[in-house]
């Protein structure tokens, strides 16, 4: 029973540390979709460890159709911009 409980009671690992903070990883996307439907609506930000680079995946705030915007965060490049389409 003991074990089952630490489970949930665990030290997280330490979160990666990045370059960018996620408000600046949202302002990079927000310039990468300039021009488009979804300015002003790229709030989600979520970083990820891919390999030994760590990459800002950035989300519209929408439902349904929305954009993904992925971001090194070493570089501040955009690696990719990805169309969702809804239903």
């Amino acid at each position: 029973m003991l074990n089952f409980l630490s489970r949930f009671f665990k030290p997280k690992p330490d979160e990666p540390k990045s370059m960018l903070t996620a408000q600046q990883a949202c302002a990079i996307a927000e310039h990468a979709v300039e021009g488009s439907a979804w300015v002003g609506l790229m709030t989600f930000s979520t970083l990820k460890r891919e390999g030994d680079k760590l990459i800002w995946e950035v989300v519209s705030a929408t439902i349904g159709a929305g954009i993904i915007v992925l971001i090194d965060d070493a570089t501040g490049a955009v690696i990719s911009r990805k169309k969702l389409h809804g239903r």
